[in-house]
This record gives C-alpha cells, sequence and structure tokens, in this order.
C-alpha cells in the first residue's frame, strides 16, 4: 500500500517519500491516502506484535516440553514404586484410583489389543476363506468426471465453475 503511494516505511517506524526523502506529511495528501497509510501502519504493526507472540509461544512450549520430559522421567523412576503403594490401597480400599503424595494413579482394565501386521496376506487370505471379511469401495474418478463435464457431458451430482479470480491480502512482514 504504501509502495502505491510512492512512500517507504523506515525501520524506525517513520514514513518518508523517497524521492524528496522528507517525512510524509498528512497536509499534503488527501483524506482516502492517509486514511489507508494509518491502517498499513497499524496493520504493520499488528503483525509485528504478532510476529513477537510467534516468538514468545515457541519459546514457552519449548519450556514446557522440557518440563513434561523431566516429570515423565521423574514418574519413570518411581514408577515400580508408585505401582506397588497404589495397589496395596487399592486392594485395601478396592478402589480403582488413589493417590501417592502429590500423584493420583488410576488403573484401568485394557481389552485385547487388534493389529494387522501384513495387510496385503490377511486380504488374500480372507478373498480366498472369508469373502465377508472383505471391503469392496467404490469411488468417483474425479478427474476424469471433470473432464467429462467439460466436454459436455452432464453428470448428475457434478458442477463444473467458470472460475473467476482469487484474492490474497497480506499483511507486510507475516510470516508465510
Amino acid at each position: 500500500m504504501l509502495e502505491e503511494l510512492g512512500l517507504v516505511q523506515l525501520e524506525d517506524g517513520r514514513v518518508i517519500d523517497p524521492e524528496t526523502g522528507e517525512e510524509w506529511q498528512d497536509a499534503s495528501h488527501s483524506p482516502e491516502e492517509k486514511d489507508l497509510v494509518a491502517w498499513t501502519l497499524r496493520s504493520a504493526a499488528d503483525q509485528a506484535h504478532a510476529n513477537a507472540l510467534d516468538s514468545e509461544i515457541k519459546r514457552l512450549t519449548a519450556k514446557k516440553k522440557a518440563l513434561l520430559g523431566r516429570i515423565e522421567w521423574r514418574l519413570s523412576v518411581i514408577r515400580p514404586y508408585l505401582q506397588d503403594a497404589a495397589r496395596r490401597r487399592m486392594e485395601e480400599f478396592r478402589v480403582k484410583t488413589t493417590q501417592v503424595g502429590a500423584i493420583d494413579v488410576k488403573v484401568a482394565n485394557v481389552a485385547p489389543a487388534f493389529e494387522v501386521t501384513d495387510e496385503y496376506a490377511a486380504l488374500q487370505w480372507a478373498r480366498d476363506n472369508a469373502p465377508d471379511l472383505v471391503k469392496v469401495e467404490h469411488t468417483l474418478k474425479k478427474t476424469d468426471a471433470k473432464k467429462a463435464a467439460k466436454d459436455g457431458l452432464a453428470v448428475p451430482g457434478v458442477t463444473l465453475s467458470e472460475g473467476g479470480e482469487r484474492w490474497s491480502f497480506t499483511v507486510e512482514g507475516a510470516k508465510k
């Protein structure tokens, strides 16, 4: 926006006219241009603030990850003792949750896990021995349907748009 008005913003935030080297003066521009420059400067300042927040979020996220790692490491060291103490309490009070020090301990039954380790072998076996275990999917070939629609074929359930313009606006300094 500033470039369209022939202006440049310096690192210190001042706006200058590069042809004259003078600082931009409100008096020499229309009210619309003044508003546009003001909005541009505010947007750039907001974007700089958002970028600074991104950096702080990354720093805090890294710190949180380190703290959670330390907690997990401590729990891995004392887990056997926690389990033993918790198991005694749970058996004594016939409960599935208890507290050992500052740590809540819960126990839950886990169902047996099902995992397909060789999909191809399992599928071949199912085709030959248990066809009801095989799922067959039919899907529309969208690229071919698009070509057919472009060629004039009326495909029910398919629309073809004429296209148009797509506009995007990015505040200067925005991270991509």
